[in-house]
């Protein structure tokens, strides 16, 4: 299922975070879509599934919008907190595969006046 905020950036470039089978199965649903690149940690050049490995330069020069990474939820935020600020300083929207802002401030959930 794909979530609508990449549906609504279908045209438009789009890089996705990972590299892993994950990534595969979500690239042939999003054939018809805009994926200029795949980011990693730890690579920043070759080719994956028939796409670039791209770095984050890459992604400024190439006008990519939107990162969606496909990992586990605690991935996304290792990610989140490793790219977040370069994708805030050059107006790059960071989600997950299920459209979480990965960028959005952390809520606290509970206080420690809740146990008064």
């Amino acid at each position: 299922m794909i979530n609508q905020k990449i549906l609504d950036r279908k045209q438009s470039p789009i890089a996705l975070y990972g590299i892993g089978e994950e990534t595969a199965r979500t690239l042939t649903e999003l054939a018809d879509f805009n994926i200029v690149g795949l980011l990693d940690g730890y690579k920043e050049s070759g080719e994956i599934y028939g796409f670039p490995i791209i770095s984050l330069s890459d992604v400024v020069s190439m006008g990519v919008g939107l990162i969606v990474v496909i990992a586990r939820p605690g991935s996304c935020r290792a990610i989140a907190d490793r790219i977040g600020e370069f994708c805030k300083d050059n107006n790059i929207t960071l989600i997950d595969a299920n459209g979480n802002d990965l960028l959005a401030p952390k809520k606290v959930l509970f206080t420690l006046e809740s146990f008064d």
